[in-house]
């Protein structure tokens, strides 16, 4: 997200396959930082370095083709808890993610009808189902 050469400039939300609204503003709170000068940005030699081993791991561990470049799907939490461990930030919550892990899983078997269930978040490890109206017995981990 960050421009190796004019580190000023951010790219925000051009990940794909993510949780958009979570990730964005985890994207906006680092940039921030950095435009504040609450942390400092490794060199452009580590950066260089970074992103060439971060292309080689896209291509060699997960067989994705260049194009796939900002694609994180099931790596978009690593993703942002380093972004968050760099500048300080607060992380996304345990809660979020795997809120949003169950209903990417529901959505692949049950495209149809995913929209219409209901959550509740209990507290920032738990959530439960909410079904037309009545909450389910057990919390989801």
């Amino acid at each position: 997200m960050f421009h190796i050469e004019k580190q000023s400039m951010f790219f925000i939300g051009m990940c794909s396959t993510v949780c958009p609204f979570q990730m964005f503003d985890t994207q906006v709170r680092v940039a921030m930082r950095a435009l504040m000068g609450d942390f400092k940005l490794p060199s452009k030699d580590e950066m260089y370095a970074e992103n060439e081993k971060d292309m080689e791991w896209r291509r060699n561990v997960l067989s994705w083709p260049d194009r796939y470049a900002h694609r994180l799907s099931e790596h978009q939490w690593d993703y942002a808890d380093a972004l968050c461990k760099l500048s300080g930030a607060t992380p996304i919550k345990k809660v979020v993610k795997d809120l949003f892990t169950h209903v990417h899983n529901i959505r692949q078997t049950d495209i149809r009808h995913y929209k219409r269930m209901n959550f509740e978040i209990l507290n920032d490890e738990d959530y439960t189902i909410v079904e037309r109206g009545h909450l389910k017995a057990e919390a989801m981990p």
